[in-house]
């Protein structure tokens, strides 16, 4: 069986946290930073969520 993961976004005015947990709810990875231009904070986003399992 293959593990599943979620990913989440927390988006607001002055950070975003972004997590990657597992189907059992186990967050394995978090990160926050600032929010700045729209180009450079879903940038950030795009990188983190691909480079995490």
């Amino acid at each position: 069986m293959t593990e599943k993961f979620l990913g989440s976004i927390e988006a607001g005015g002055t950070k975003f946290v972004c997590g990657i947990g597992n189907d059992q709810l186990d967050i394995i990875e978090r990160v926050s930073f600032p929010t700045t231009t729209p180009e450079e904070t879903m940038a950030l986003v795009i990188v983190f969520l691909r480079n995490t399992p």
